[in-house]
C-alpha cells in the first residue's frame, strides 16, 4: 500500500480526476488487483490504470464536503503496489495532474520531488560450524544466526 499526499493550488470539487505517474520502479498491480482506499476527507476514490500508459494511474475522487479547499492536504491510499527491487531511490513521480470531471486541465503538481526508498533490510551476524575438516569425509554443517 502506498498512501500519496497532495496539496492542491486550486479548489477541487466531486469527481474530480487525478493522474497520477509512478516513478518506473514501481510496479503497479494489474488491473484486477488493483483498488484504492479513501482517507481522511476524501470520500471515494475511483482508481483505474491507464492504456498504453505504464505506471500511469487514473483517480476520481469525491470528498466528505463536496469539495476540498486549495491548499487543504489529502490523502489516498493506492494498494497492492509492488516496492522496487533494490533499496536504491527511486527515480521521481513524472507527472502528476487533475483535471475536473470533463477532462479539461485544472491544475499540474510541480512538486516531483518525492521519491521512494525502501529500508535496509534487516541483517543478521551469523556463524558456520563445520563437524570436520576431513577430506572426502561425510560432515555437518551448523549455521547459527
Amino acid at each position: 500500500m502506498t498512501t500519496l499526499k497532495f496539496t492542491p493550488s486550486m479548489k477541487m470539487i466531486d469527481n474530480d480526476i487525478l493522474y497520477i505517474t509512478f516513478p518506473s520502479e514501481i510496479q503497479l498491480p494489474s488491473a484486477s488487483s488493483l483498488s484504492c482506499t479513501a482517507e481522511g476527507v476524501v470520500k471515494t476514490v475511483q482508481c483505474s490504470l491507464i492504456a498504453g500508459a505504464p505506471n500511469r494511474l487514473k483517480a476520481i475522487v469525491t470528498f466528505t464536503s463536496g469539495s476540498n479547499p486549495s491548499t487543504s492536504q489529502f490523502y489516498i491510499k493506492v494498494n497492492n503496489v509492488k516496492n522496487a527491487p533494490s533499496t536504491a531511490t527511486s527515480s521521481v513521480f513524472t507527472q502528476i495532474k487533475a483535471t475536473d470531471s470533463s477532462d479539461n486541465d485544472i491544475m499540474i503538481f510541480t512538486d516531483l520531488g518525492p521519491t521512494i526508498t525502501n529500508p535496509q533490510p534487516a541483517t543478521a551476524s551469523g556463524s558456520l560450524a563445520q563437524g570436520s575438516t576431513d577430506t572426502g569425509v561425510p560432515t555437518d554443517y551448523t549455521i547459527t544466526y
